[in-house]
């Protein structure tokens, strides 16, 4: 989220209490929300081992890039 909000331009974001993002994250976004509140650490090894290679290298980059396009 840190990320997202610099990319933006946005300087703060409202805190969220954990029992409101559960109920958010289970009645409105239909996830667990453990995913929401911890997160998951994901390498995509199978792809690389394959010789994929991504577009973008860290999460900046990607959000940065649909911004360029709505910008031009």
């Amino acid at each position: 989220m840190g990320e997202l909000k610099r990319v933006i331009g946005i300087p703060i974001g409202l805190p969220a209490t954990a029992w409101i993002v559960r109920l958010a994250s289970h009645y409105v976004l239909k996830l667990a929300p453990e995913l929401v509140l911890y997160g998951r650490y994901v390498v995509p090894k199978r792809p690389q081992d394959g010789g994929f290679e991504f577009t973008f290298s860290d999460l900046g980059q990607a959000l940065q890039d649909p911004l360029k396009i709505r910008k031009r």
